[in-house]
């Protein structure tokens, strides 16, 4: 999936119970997005009113590599401009990932 926005909800999506039953998945992909820049957006220094596309384009967009080591998934992000805020933002370290028997998830900084 490339990635859900805020306004990603179909513009003919109309509040029968027929066409919200087709789009349940588009309501709660959107909710879930918004759910998720809004938390990101309070953890970031200076973000707090950032606007979805603009932490879209300085920090979900970032690229990196994933390691599968067994006993931990590392996501190391590459460099980037915004990289000290990331660095600056209130996020946990490592986060326990209870469906995968409870391996830890930790980010990396390049």
């Amino acid at each position: 999936m490339a990635g859900v926005r805020v306004d990603a909800l179909p513009s003919r999506l109309l509040c029968t119970s027929r066409t919200l039953a087709a789009n349940a998945p588009y309501v709660v992909l959107s909710v879930l997005a918004h759910t998720i820049c809004a938390a990101l957006r309070r953890r970031l220094p200076g973000y707090g009113s950032a606007t979805p596309d603009t932490l879209q384009r300085r920090f979900l967009n970032t690229g990196g590599i994933i390691l599968n080591r067994r006993s931990e998934i590392v996501v190391r992000l590459d460099r980037r401009t915004y990289s000290p805020i990331l660095r600056q933002a209130s996020l946990p370290e490592t986060i326990t990932v209870p469906w995968w028997g409870g391996r830890p998830l930790r980010y990396q900084y390049a």
